[in-house]
This record gives C-alpha cells, sequence and structure tokens, in this order.
C-alpha cells in the first residue's frame, strides 16, 4: 500500500485559484518547498496576529488567518516560496 502524501494542503479562496494554480505551475515546487513554504506561512500569520493593528485586535488567530487568505492568499504564497 503506497504511503499518503505529505505535501500540505493549502485553503485557497476560490477567487485565488488561479493565481495559486500559475504560481505553482510556473514555479514548480517540490514536496519539500511546499512543505516550507506552508509552515513559514502559518509562522508568519502567527507573527502578524499578534503585531496586528488595534483595528484588528477583536479578530481571533484564526479569524486573521482566515482574513489574510481571503486578501492575500496568493501574494503570500508567492513569497514564502
Amino acid at each position: 500500500m503506497p504511503k499518503p502524501s505529505r505535501t500540505p494542503a493549502f485553503n485557497t479562496p476560490e477567487h485565488h485559484l488561479g493565481e495559486m494554480a500559475l504560481i505553482l505551475l510556473t514555479r514548480a515546487p517540490g514536496d519539500a518547498a511546499l512543505r516550507a513554504a506552508a509552515n513559514l506561512i502559518d509562522n508568519a500569520a502567527i507573527a502578524a496576529w499578534a503585531l496586528r493593528p488595534d483595528a484588528l485586535v477583536p479578530l481571533t488567530q484564526e479569524q486573521y488567518r482566515q482574513l489574510l487568505d481571503y486578501v492575500a492568499a496568493p501574494h503570500v504564497f508567492d513569497l514564502a516560496l
């Protein structure tokens, strides 16, 4: 029985799917690069939440991550790669 893939799944809003596909196709990252990018994105999102502006203080860490994904998923993914 083959081992399941350890490549991370990215939660991408539908309106960013085209950009995310373009990044994946042009950069063609391997599994290790995708795992490293996912870890970097997670850590950066936590750090950004900790330093969020006063207007975003009511947001939980999960809500802040959802906002970040909704607004800037492809840009953050591209930077992480």
